[in-house]
């Protein structure tokens, strides 16, 4: 029984820290994502003059 908890508390403080790195890359992608958008925006501009 109690090995069973200590299993199930080391899983999840391991699925904590996963989804703590996802999300820590996902806010980087996302800046780098906008940063894209905002230049391809910018973009179309340069194409009509």
């Amino acid at each position: 029984m109690l090995r069973g908890y200590l299993s199930q508390r080391e899983r999840a403080a391991s699925n904590a820290r996963d989804v703590e790195k996802i999300n820590r890359f996902a806010d980087e992608l996302n800046a780098e994502m906008q940063d894209v958008l905002a230049y391809q925006s910018l973009d179309h501009l340069w194409e009509e003059g």
